[in-house]
């Protein structure tokens, strides 16, 4: 339909403003060769070619109106990621807003569950043992010993 197409259009701008601010990325000392440029340029690329593909795609007619309520769930779960972020810190942020993505893909509230929590305490090790990046623990378990 004309929405896709107008939404693809808006998403290969989107791509090419991120790839333009991912190109100027400057860093003074990298020990990395490559710095950090590669990561946003791969995932500039993918959605200019995801958008492209969507754009050039033959037109479709749908046959009833599209249910938009998963849509909305979806970025539901998104903005309350982002807004608990702070507050609930990384894993129990992240294990919610997981669970409410299994939940809404179908799984049992017990697969959920497992895999959320699973996901969320191995990315945190990743990210906190192995890479040595500190995530939030959340202000919710800030305390001052005063």
């Amino acid at each position: 339909s004309m929405t896709d197409r107008h939404f693809s259009l808006l998403l290969a701008l989107i791509a090419l403003i991120y790839g333009l601010g991912a190109h100027h990325i400057r860093i003074p000392f990298a020990y990395d060769p490559f710095g950090p440029k590669p990561l946003p340029l791969t995932l500039a690329a993918i959605l200019l070619s995801l958008a492209l593909i969507l754009l050039f795609s033959p037109l479709r007619t749908p046959a009833h109106k599209p249910d938009r309520r998963p849509v909305l769930q979806l970025v539901t779960i998104l903005v309350f990621y982002q807004v608990a972020w702070t507050f609930l810190g990384f894993l129990l942020a992240t294990t919610i807003s997981l669970y409410f993505l299994a939940r809404l893909f179908h799984c049992s509230w017990m697969e959920g569950l497992m895999t959320s929590l699973v996901l969320s305490v191995t990315c945190y090790g990743l990210f906190h043992f192995i890479l040595k990046i500190p995530l939030p623990l959340g202000a919710l378990f800030s305390y001052s010993g005063g």
